[in-house]
This record gives structure tokens, C-alpha cells and sequence, in this order.
């Protein structure tokens, strides 16, 4: 996810509902990274796939880290370019933002009534 969207999430919803400390991956929360959207090669790079959007398809974080450079058919997986993209009510989490907001605004109010950081 660009580094503009997540400058966005925080302040749309407030720095505690995707709060990291620190630089490094290790520091981020793991459910930021764990569901972090990402390109995924569906030919690895590293056995010769092509670098363009034919052979490019979203996945999470995880499962573009787990796939790594095994081909789909030694994973026994379909190739998701055969298939059409699903068209359903999914609103991206969308929906989840109010009561992300109120969560984190009601963490602040908590730490700030007991003098905490």
C-alpha cells in the first residue's frame, strides 16, 4: 500500500488504530503488514517472469511473501488470470472506519485521562 494511503488512514482515523513504533517492518503492526495489499508476480521475477501487468495480480502481504519463487502449479494453485475478477458488495473496509475512528478516539481519551503516552 503507498506510503500516501496509510499518511491518509492516520489522519482520517487517528494515529492509534494503525499505530507502528519505529522504522523497520518488525515494528509495524502485524495486522497492517498481514493485510497490506501488494503485487504479486505471478511468474516469479527470479524464474524468468516478465515484469509488466500481464503477469502482475493483488495479493496480501502474506501470500505474496509465502508464495515466494514457487510456481503456482508446485503450490497447486489456479492461475488467477483465468478467472474474472470478482464483482461483489465488498466495500474495501470502507465500512469500518467510524468504529476504527471512535475506537482509537476513545483510546486517546483513556490514555489522556490516566496521564499515559
Amino acid at each position: 500500500m503507498p506510503i500516501a494511503v496509510f499518511r491518509w488512514l492516520s489522519r482520517a482515523l487517528g494515529p492509534d488504530v494503525f499505530r507502528a513504533e519505529g522504522s523497520g517492518n518488525a515494528a509495524k503492526h502485524g495486522a497492517v503488514i498481514a493485510f497490506r495489499a501488494n503485487f504479486d508476480h505471478v511468474v516469479p521475477l527470479a524464474l524468468g517472469g516478465p515484469n509488466d501487468e500481464q503477469n502482475l495480480v493483488a495479493c496480501c502481504w502474506s501470500c505474496n511473501y509465502g508464495k515466494r519463487a514457487f510456481t503456482l502449479t508446485e503450490l497447486g494453485l489456479d492461475d488467477p488470470r483465468d478467472r474474472p475478477p470478482l464483482a461483489d458488495a465488498w466495500d474495501g473496509l470502507v465500512g469500518c472506519i467510524d468504529g476504527l475512528r471512535a475506537t482509537a478516539q476513545a483510546r486517546r481519551g483513556a490514555r489522556a485521562s490516566t496521564g499515559a503516552t
